[in-house]
């Protein structure tokens, strides 16, 4: 089964990820807010309440601010790439699944190749002295 690089997954956030976003928090200049019900036992369900909520309580931020930061200290965490990779022959940016897809389409991927061909056919003759 194949692995996505792309995956934010709330169940491995913990408290090295809070830690990591801490550090990049104290790097970067970010407006702290008052917790507005720090006697709040009620651990939210849904992902973006639960952000929200560790955005409030650990990292004194507004939901707006700290998602986003415990995003990129999850990647920096687990090591996971960037989602947009740069098509090869368009140069547009698309989302990629594996690793290893650096075209955005099938169709690019073909064009590529195919001027790949030409471009090494029109060497070959250069060097054997044809030319066409």
């Amino acid at each position: 089964m194949r692995r996505k690089y792309n995956i934010f997954k709330i169940s491995k956030v913990n408290k090295k990820t809070i830690e990591i976003a801490l550090q990049i928090k104290n790097k970067n200049d970010y407006k702290e807010v008052s917790l507005r019900n720090p006697e709040n036992n009620n651990v939210p369900v849904e992902e973006y309440k639960f952000l929200g909520y560790i955005s409030y309580k650990y990292l004194n931020l507004k939901p707006d601010d700290g998602i986003p930061l415990l995003k990129q200290a999850f990647k920096l965490q687990y090591k996971i790439e960037d989602e947009h990779k740069e098509c090869k022959q368009c140069g547009k940016l698309f989302t990629f699944t594996r690793k290893s897809k650096d075209f955005c389409s099938n169709r690019c991927k073909q064009r590529f190749f195919r001027n790949q061909k030409s471009k090494k056919k029109d060497r070959d003759c250069y060097v054997k002295g044809v030319f066409v």
